[in-house]
């Protein structure tokens, strides 16, 4: 899977096919498999229900997508200046 959404969906099917899966662990099981950085974000806000929890972590993929970006244009001009190109 490649974005939360996908996972939500992925997930949602799984816990719909399991009778009297206790919530928290179905917040545990949900959260233990996204990215680390994603993790971090969820857990600072400490969400009480699902909704909130997949909320926050789409959020949060948003905020690493755009980093990323951001990263690699910052590295692709970094390398420009480092090879001794002017920049435009």
């Amino acid at each position: 899977m490649t974005t939360m959404r996908e996972y939500q969906t992925y997930f949602e099917k799984l816990a719909n096919h399991i009778e009297g899966l206790d919530e928290v662990f179905s917040h545990s099981c949900f959260i233990s498999r996204i990215k680390e950085e994603i993790q971090v974000e969820v857990k600072m806000f400490n969400p009480n229900n699902m909704i909130a929890m997949i909320g926050l972590a789409k959020l949060a993929e948003d905020k690493l997508s755009e980093k990323c970006k951001n990263t690699k244009q910052t590295t692709w001009k970094s390398q420009i200046f480092q090879s001794g190109h002017k920049p435009p």
